[in-house]
């Protein structure tokens, strides 16, 4: 912890330091002190075919606009424009200097054959990233940004040679020395793992001594960061499935760089891929559909199912089944060699799957999967994406959402991300001191989350169990410590009955004991265009052994950023007096109630 606070501080300085410093200082110090090497004649077959073997400068008058869209948001950007606009909000706009929209031109360059336009206009806007982000200013020069735009500038001037002016690539090398010097160890996660995978793909376009002292750096830097950040059930440590298949995806990507360039496989890289490969196919829905706990808007990982092929493709040497990127990065495997073979989950319709180094647990019968959370919330020194969520769930018929925690469709600090990590956006019971005055209730959170992404004080698992009843029940149960200095003691455990092939029970019973009185809330979150009649026999029979008040609000489901669809949710309130007691809450559930959009 101190460790990383004083590295906090040290980076905080430098980039005080670094911005007080003119431009020219900064320019003539990369210039003069790292001077750009030759740029390797490697990654050949990346080029793509093109009707026009030369650039038609001339052509470049004819593109007035630029239409760019990220966050559901779309933009149209008259040409040239500035890149940095404070009526943005930050993340659109990290998200245009990050360049992966040219990814989505590359892809289309390889289905029609033909880039003409696309080779116009990047280069246009390279020449203009360059001109209007001066070194060291602006969002695009932070260490995040720099590590996806190199990697895509570097795609681009493979695909297209003829773009790698002199300048450009002085460009380049000049954003690389900057990550080099600037990496975010500070910080740690999923960014620091963008980086060092960034510099070690870059490292290995250029010749010369320090080029391969990056390379030399990075590449031991980050296995001992994946030692660190994939935990021994394969998931990555910030408990995150969107930035899981994110970084499965980047590490592959990795490797058939490494391979096809050092013609090298790592051991320790390829045990990493597999490990987060395994733990992915755990956890889909189905090809597309992941569990929401903590942050996981799908904007940030779109082709799950590609990211799975991807890996497979390179583990396995099975056929790459998409047309994008991605193919020219495993275009150099022997595919009659199917030296390794797949080894594929082969569960029986009635299963439990536990995570227990995520902290979470998946029930399983027939075409219903429930996903119960109870683990390790996060890193303690990185909670960027933790929500205060621990012992939620989210039920599933197939991929369809049944009932289904409010999910992220924004990171900009306000109103609707504070109330999206909140625990009253999940499907919680949480407690608050007794307090007559209703408007001075507070309400406990088992994840202190605050800012966009902070959290103060974290719970942890107390207990966690699951097991099997004959061959028609399944459970779970979990506990944590958020009010252990309250005198009081809350115990989840959920069950799965099979009823029948189309029916199943939910049996929520929420074990309570205190030393003296309390408030509780309990929220079920329907999933988008479910009905509340759904609940109707849960509330009925609940009044029946507790006395409680509920209501029914409208709130939203967000599967990713800016897309909120409005749905259903029950919040039942009541009193807890000193002594144990168990809140029984069954959800009868039936394929003919399901709404499937």
């Amino acid at each position: 912890g101190y460790k990383r606070f004083a590295l906090r501080i040290y980076q905080e300085i430098k980039i005080i330091v670094l911005n007080f410093l003119p431009n020219k200082i900064l320019k003539y110090f990369l210039e003069v002190s790292y001077k750009t090497p030759f740029f390797r004649d490697v990654l050949k077959d990346f080029k793509l075919p093109n009707k026009h073997n030369e650039l038609n400068i001339k052509n470049k008058k004819i593109f007035k606009f630029v239409k760019f869209k990220f966050l559901n948001e779309q933009k149209i950007l008259k040409i040239p424009f500035a890149w940095n606009n404070k009526s943005w909000k930050r993340l659109w706009q990290f998200n245009l200097h990050y360049f992966d929209w040219s990814r989505e031109w590359l892809n289309s360059c390889l289905v029609h054959n033909n880039s003409e336009k696309e080779r116009i206009l990047l280069a246009i806007l390279i020449d203009s990233w360059i001109k209007l982000n001066p070194i060291g200013n602006y969002d695009g020069w932070h260490s995040y940004t720099i590590s996806l735009r190199i990697r895509n500038w570097i795609y681009i001037f493979r695909c297209f040679p003829e773009l790698a002016s002199k300048k450009r690539i002085e460009s380049l090398w000049q954003q690389i020395i900057w990550l080099y010097l600037n990496p975010e160890i500070a910080n740690g996660g999923n960014h620091l793992i963008e980086n060092l995978i960034s510099l070690i793909i870059s490292s290995l376009q250029f010749e010369g001594h320090k080029s391969y002292e990056i390379y030399t750096w990075s590449i031991n830097k980050l296995k001992i960061e994946l030692k660190e950040q994939i935990l021994q059930d394969g998931g990555h440590y910030e408990r995150s499935a969107i930035y899981h298949f994110l970084m499965l995806d980047r590490l592959v990507e990795l490797a058939c760089m490494i391979e096809k360039i050092k013609n090298q496989r790592p051991t320790w890289l390829e045990k990493t891929i597999y490990k987060m490969y395994s733990w992915g196919l755990k956890v889909l829905l189905d090809k597309k559909n992941i569990p929401p706990f903590n942050d996981s808007p799908f904007e940030i990982c779109k082709d799950i199912d590609r990211v799975v092929n991807f890996a497979e493709t390179f583990l396995f040497q099975y056929p790459y089944s998409f047309k994008d990127i991605r193919i020219l990065f495993i275009n150099y495997l022997e595919k009659e060699k199917n030296i390794k073979k797949q080894i594929k989950n082969k569960h029986t319709k009635f299963h439990i799957e536990d995570l227990p180094n995520t902290g979470w647990t998946i029930l399983k019968i027939d075409n219903w999967k429930l996903f119960f959370k109870n683990g390790v919330p996060c890193p303690n020194y990185l909670p960027a994406h933790v929500h205060s969520d621990l012992l939620s769930f989210n039920l599933y018929f197939k991929s369809t959402p049944v009932l289904i925690e409010t999910g992220t469709s924004i990171y900009e600090n306000g109103l609707i991300r504070n109330y999206e990590r909140s625990g009253k956006a999940h499907n919680i019971l949480q407690f608050a001191e007794f307090n007559h005055n209703p408007e001075k209730i507070n309400w406990i959170e088992p994840i202190e989350v605050w800012d966009s992404f902070r959290a103060a004080k974290k719970s942890f698992p107390k207990n966690r169990e699951f097991g099997k009843k004959n061959s028609k029940y399944l459970w779970v149960s979990g506990r944590h410590d958020a009010y252990d200095n309250l005198g009081l003691i809350h115990e989840r455990r959920i069950s799965m009955e099979y009823i029948s092939g189309s029916e199943i029970n939910i049996i929520i019973n929420d074990l309570i004991i205190s030393e003296s009185n309390f408030k509780w809330r309990m929220f079920f979150h329907l999933g988008p265009y479910q009905k509340k009649s759904l609940l109707k026999e849960t509330i009925e029979k609940s009044k029946a052994q507790i006395d409680f008040a509920h209501q029914w609000d409208i709130n939203w489901y967000a599967p990713s950023f800016g897309e909120r669809i409005k749905r259903h949710t029950l919040c039942c309130t009541g009193k807890i007096e000193p002594g144990e007691r168990i809140i029984k809450s069954k959800i009868k559930l039936s394929t003919k109630q399901i709404v499937f959009k």
